[in-house]
């Protein structure tokens, strides 16, 4: 009897660790694909959040606010801390950036 209990917590414990590998490599992965999502734009002399929102106002549905706090949690700055030549990454996708170019 001691046998059929051990070797269900075996299967336990194996399937348990297969979950977590899986859940982590699935959480990695995304995250990837999340930073690979967005614009990384340089900031240039007199650049403001306030005007990048605006500037890119078709490719995101927040409000100035909510771009300017998003772009600010995202990047680990404060909108008076922006110099320019930095490069930070705005909540615009990729896919919208290229119609973008292409449409200009």
């Amino acid at each position: 009897m001691k046998k059929q209990g051990q070797s269900g917590w075996s299967f336990v414990i194996v399937f348990v660790t297969i979950m977590l590998i899986m859940g982590s490599y699935t959480f990695i992965s995304n995250q990837a694909k999340a930073d690979q999502s967005y614009v990384n734009i340089t900031i240039e002399q007199g650049d403001t959040l306030w005007e990048l929102s605006e500037k890119f106002q078709g490719g995101h549905k927040l409000s100035p606010d909510e771009f300017i706090q998003w772009v600010e949690q995202e990047n680990e700055l404060h909108a008076e801390q922006l110099q320019p030549g930095e490069t930070v990454v705005i909540p615009v996708s990729t896919e919208t950036k290229m119609v973008q170019i292409a449409s200009n």
